[in-house]
């Protein structure tokens, strides 16, 4: 962008010394071999209206300004598609991000949330919502979940996959960090309407 915009400054240059000259031409090149006016122009040289042109300053610099405004004109179309390709990379940037970050942002205070674990039990958002940096009910002596996620997605995958303990909980090893302090495991309560919610836990404190 920047090297397209020193090309308008070197075009405009050009344009003021030549036309100022009375030349008639421009050192964007002579109007029948430079490639921008003879896209839209006719090749003049070697008629006799070629040779008025050519020699008459007022034309020549209408001719300049027409080259240069041309130039602009790509210029712009450049910096459009720049920022259109930035708009998109954020974009895209923004719609990988997992769904369970996403999902964290949109934890109510109250009510159940799904992720994406297909046959888990609904997420008690109150309840869930103690552990998550941020939420109207969270409790920061509790176990917090890395910051920026809700852990809807973990808890889900801890039902479905973890190992029940005696005292009817379910502990998952996620062999990764969920927890703001390092935590990579998960244990899952279900209460009596038959929602979860999940913390993040150190997995060796259960699973033995």
């Amino acid at each position: 962008m920047h090297f397209l915009i020193e090309i308008l400054a070197q075009e405009l240059y050009n344009c003021n010394s030549s036309c100022s000259e009375g030349t008639g031409k421009t050192k964007i090149g002579n109007i029948d071999t430079n490639p921008i006016v003879a896209a839209t122009t006719v090749p003049l040289a070697s008629t006799e209206m070629g040779k008025v042109i050519k020699d008459n300053p007022i034309i020549g610099l209408g001719i300049g300004i027409a080259a240069v405004m041309a130039v602009a004109q790509e210029i712009n179309e450049g910096i459009n598609s720049y920022i259109t390709d930035k708009v998109k990379d954020v974009f895209f940037a923004n719609d990988a991000t997992s769904s369970d970050e996403k999902s964290t942002a949109k934890l109510p205070n109250q009510g159940t949330v799904n992720g994406n674990v297909e046959g888990a039990p609904p997420v008690d958002a109150g309840k869930q919502g103690k552990h998550v940096q941020g939420h109207p009910n969270n409790v920061s002596s509790k176990s917090q979940w890395k910051s920026g996620e809700t852990g809807v997605n973990e808890t889900q995958e801890a039902w479905q996959n973890g190992t029940t303990l005696k005292d009817g909980t379910k502990v998952w090893d996620a062999g990764k960090v969920v927890g703001q302090n390092g935590e990579t495991g998960v244990r899952v309560h279900t209460d009596g309407k038959g929602n979860i919610h999940g913390y993040p836990v150190n997995p060796g404190q259960y699973l033995k």
